[in-house]
């Protein structure tokens, strides 16, 4: 039996409880091995970790009280961004990227707090961002996954 935790903010193990059965020597050399390639892949699986997500300078405009609608406009950006599914340079195992779910919630006066309703579709990215992002509105409208549009790594803004 093997039980394992992961510490997220340091992609390394934090605490390994192992149940090895007494046996010879060469099992027990067997399973050492075994052991440490299982927490060298570990280690090495978690190096790409996205981090400090940061939205800002969020405005409110054209707000509509009779059809019930306001665009939100905000800046967002996060460090150590990776793409590497599209065919092409950058393309890698395992074809995967990181995305930021972005969504928005509401009260009226001291009211309890609602998510907006976000559209599905119409959602643009302001032209000249560095890294292209693509805004992938969801079916159920409670938030929107905000990734990058190519292959690639570092900041995305």
């Amino acid at each position: 039996m093997l039980k394992y935790m992961i510490n997220p903010d340091l992609a390394c193990p934090v605490k390994s409880i192992f149940y090895i059965s007494p046996g010879s020597g060469k099992n027990k050399k067997l399973v050492s091995i075994s052991i440490l390639l299982f927490t060298t892949l570990l280690i090495f699986t978690f190096t790409l970790t996205a981090n400090n997500l940061a939205v800002g300078t969020v405005t409110i405009t054209d707000i509509n009280t009779t059809s019930h609608y306001a665009n939100l406009q905000f800046d967002i950006s996060w460090d150590n961004s990776w793409r590497n599914d599209i065919t092409g340079a950058g393309q890698a195992v395992p074809y995967n990227w990181d995305a930021a779910w972005v969504f928005s919630k509401y009260k009226v006066g001291s009211g309890n707090w609602n998510h907006c309703t976000l559209a599905e579709t119409g959602h643009t990215d302001p032209t000249g961002t560095p890294s292209g992002v693509t805004i992938d509105g969801q079916s159920d409208r409670m938030g929107v996954f905000i990734y990058r549009s190519a292959n690639g790594t570092g900041t995305n803004t």
